[in-house]
């Protein structure tokens, strides 16, 4: 046997014991080999199990997570214009329309006047 062969058997052992008592701590799906999955995961994915209606966990499941999409920091002009051309909501306000038109809802009595400034460079929160 090789001296880089021991190093890694007598290394192995110790991660074994760690991996089965991490996997010991999930509700077991009959579906996975949970130590195993663990060795395995790679980047962007997690085991995870949530808690049901009464308290009791879940079975474990293996998921991939999406990455944050969030940003800090006001949109620019023309990611505003880009948006408020895909969006089916501004159909309700014309940007070249000064009207101000009350704001239709199925089955909804029609409420109050609803008045939008629809230019790019208004402040907002």
């Amino acid at each position: 046997m090789r001296e880089d062969d021991r190093r890694i058997g007598e290394r192995t052992a110790p991660v074994a014991r760690v991996v089965a008592a991490a996997a010991q701590t999930f509700r077991p799906n009959p579906k996975l080999n949970t130590a195993q999955i663990i060795m395995e995961l790679g980047k962007g994915e997690a085991l995870v199990s949530f808690l049901e209606g009464n308290g009791t966990p879940a079975m474990v499941e293996r998921i991939m997570v999406r990455p944050p999409s969030a940003r800090i920091g006001p949109i620019t002009p023309e990611e505003r214009k880009a948006i408020i051309a895909i969006s089916d909501g501004w159909l309700l306000f014309r940007p070249n329309d000064n009207l101000a038109r009350p704001l239709k809802c199925h089955g909804v009595p029609t409420g109050p006047t609803i008045a939008v400034d629809p230019s790019p460079d208004r402040a907002t929160a």
